[in-house]
């Protein structure tokens, strides 16, 4: 077992990508790499060993079930989950490495801020809602508060996650959000500020199918609200169509600025459909702006 960083990248078809981000967990001081190529017809796992990674090669099961297998082989102390096309920003992560040991033992990781980038090039900053999220967050919320790439975690706490019990749903649409609430479990996530990690918006499987994603994130915070018996209320339908169109606008938003003629559209769809939800993400974002510009001010 290494003492070190170890970074876990499922991959798919990924030999146009896979040297960037393999590099850039060399960058951040990775003692391990461990490719796990999800029966790729591609030179993927061939151009995974000429890098000098662990590389272990399974049929086609998706990215959630190469993520857990890469878990299981990785020996070090801490781990990353990167995607193949994304790539960890080395500052953000030593950040992430300075900070873990001096949280208790109830932190199951350190995270920071994500660095989207669409398909033109455009960036923005993807935050955590909180400096600290806990379990109870992560079922009222319904989704995963950062990417995967984002967050350092503590290794004993993602092999647990990985492990057979509680019995997982592992849907093929929010797996991410599914690890990390098994993982986060009865301890929290930490973030900071700084850039932790570029996620290529690149048109994923939420992307296409923004209905089959939620679904499967409200099926995951049911199941593990009874496991841990956390009280939680199932979304009716309206609120479920509200987050469906949400999610259509910032696929769209993604690819640029505002402008795009049906991004007012949908937010004004969503809107009639859950107005509650529409009115507490608008004063969140308003209230993040200000946080944002308070500790700007004071450095």
């Amino acid at each position: 077992m290494t003492t070190g960083l170890g970074v876990v990248i499922p991959a798919y078809q990924a030999e146009r990508t896979l040297a960037r981000a393999v590099a850039s967990a060399r960058a951040c001081g990775a003692e391990e790499v461990v490719v796990v190529d999800d029966g790729s017809t591609d030179s993927t796992a061939a151009l995974a060993r000429s890098l000098g990674c662990t590389t272990l090669v399974q049929s086609n099961a998706g990215a959630a079930a190469a993520r857990r297998a890469g878990v299981r082989a990785c020996t070090a102390a801490v781990i990353v989950l990167l995607d193949a096309d994304d790539e960890l920003v080395p500052s953000g992560v030593a950040r992430s490495l300075a900070l873990l040991p001096s949280r208790g033992a109830d932190c199951a990781g350190v995270g920071g801020v994500t660095l989207a980038v669409a398909p033109g090039g455009g960036e923005r900053t993807m935050r955590a809602r909180r400096r600290r999220v806990r379990l109870d967050d992560l079922l009222r919320d319904g989704f995963a508060p950062g990417a995967p790439a984002a967050i350092v975690w503590r290794a004993p706490v993602l092999r647990a996650a990985v492990a057979d019990a509680p019995p997982g749903l592992w849907p093929a649409y929010a797996e991410d959000y599914e690890l990390t609430v098994r993982a986060v479990g009865s301890g929290h996530l930490e973030f900071h500020d700084e850039v932790s990690a570029r996620y290529t918006l690149a048109g994923g499987k939420s992307t296409h199918d923004p209905m089959r994603s939620i679904a499967a994130s409200e099926a995951i915070r049911l199941h593990y609200a009874g496991v841990h018996a956390v009280p939680v209320h199932p979304r009716p339908p309206r609120a479920l169509r509200a987050r469906v169109l949400l999610r259509e606008a910032m696929n769209l938003r993604a690819g640029g600025p505002r402008t795009h003629p049906r991004y007012g559209a949908l937010i004004l769809r969503a809107a009639a459909a859950d107005p509650g939800l529409v009115a507490a993400m608008t004063a969140r974002k308003v209230r993040d702006g200000l946080s944002r510009r308070r500790r700007r001010a004071a450095r």
